[in-house]
């Protein structure tokens, strides 16, 4: 039962529709071109560290979280910062990673909400962050790449990040 078999041994079964089950990979299939770093993903840890000059949502200021998902994704996909209460000038220094295939030709940036945290989830302000115009600062530049973005629809407010991008899996860090 437990021997080798010249048959696949399925590593996961996913349920197909009307209950039948069909194997999603197994072991026979699997290749050592899988594990390379060429075919990793690539892990995109993003440092929320502060934002500033937040437009108040009340009199004691503004409630408020950050989100960030990739543009190629649902909202609900996204990864969010805690909550920081009445400051128009929160500071958060959370990192939030990401995971995205190299080979995937959609993933193009990360869509950047400051949300405040009121009974409307009221969007603050926004900015958006290219992919592949971080990838090319932190390759002349170094590992990271620290930012200061302007908030969309947030009139002087602003987002500090630390984008670091690496190529290593879970297992290699």
């Amino acid at each position: 039962m437990f021997g080798s078999t010249s048959e696949a041994t399925p590593v996961f079964e996913r349920p197909r529709r009307h209950g039948a089950v069909a194997p999603l990979t197994s072991r026979s299939e699997s290749s050592e071109s899988e594990h390379s770093p060429a075919s990793s993903p690539l892990i995109v840890a993003i440092t929320v560290e502060k934002c500033t000059n937040l437009k108040s949502a009340g009199i004691a200021g503004t409630s408020a979280f950050v989100l960030i998902y990739q543009s190629s994704m649902d909202k609900e996909d996204g990864k969010t910062t805690k909550v920081v209460k009445r400051s128009q000038n929160p500071v958060y220094n959370e990192t939030l990673f990401f995971y995205v295939e190299r080979s995937s030709p959609f993933i193009t940036g990360f869509r950047i909400e400051v949300i405040d945290d009121g009974m409307l989830k009221k969007v603050v302000g926004s900015a958006d962050l290219s992919l592949n115009n971080i990838m090319e600062k932190i390759q002349m530049n170094g590992e990271q790449l620290s930012l200061e973005l302007p908030l969309i629809g947030g009139q002087f407010a602003t987002i500090s990040l630390t984008v670091k991008i690496t190529g290593r899996t879970k297992g290699e860090q």
